[in-house]
């Protein structure tokens, strides 16, 4: 199959719910290594009493890290439902025709497909 092949097949809406999927999922993934590592291991030591303290003593710190972990909240809603949206076409029937009973493709089926995808 060409990539010309494999466009066609693919809606404008998939195409932008692919872009918001890929945005989501870097920014939360740079918020939560940065809410993680930053913030929460400066705050949040063995002892109970000295987390409070570092809380106290550093409550805008806290409070950043508050706001990380609810942006990567609303990421994570934004990339599932980015995801939905590109997968949704994909249903059980239309596998099924390619797929039986949670079976891979024959082997020939695959070296047919390959056998396309290098000749373009």
């Amino acid at each position: 199959m060409s990539t010309a092949v494999l466009n066609n097949r693919v809606e404008p809406g998939q195409q932008t719910a692919a872009k918001a999927a890929g945005l989501a999922y870097l920014i939360t993934f740079v918020t939560v290594v940065y809410v993680n590592s930053g913030i929460h291991d400066r705050l949040i030591v063995e002892n109970n009493a000295e987390t409070a303290r570092n809380i106290l003593a550093h409550e805008r710190l806290f409070r950043i890290g508050i706001a990380g972990d609810l942006i990567y909240c609303a990421g994570v809603v934004v990339l599932l439902t980015a995801l939905y949206v590109i997968l949704k076409p994909v249903t059980p029937s239309s596998v099924n025709g390619r797929c039986q009973a949670g079976r891979s493709l024959p082997t020939s089926q695959l070296h047919r497909a390959n056998a396309a995808v290098e000749a373009d």
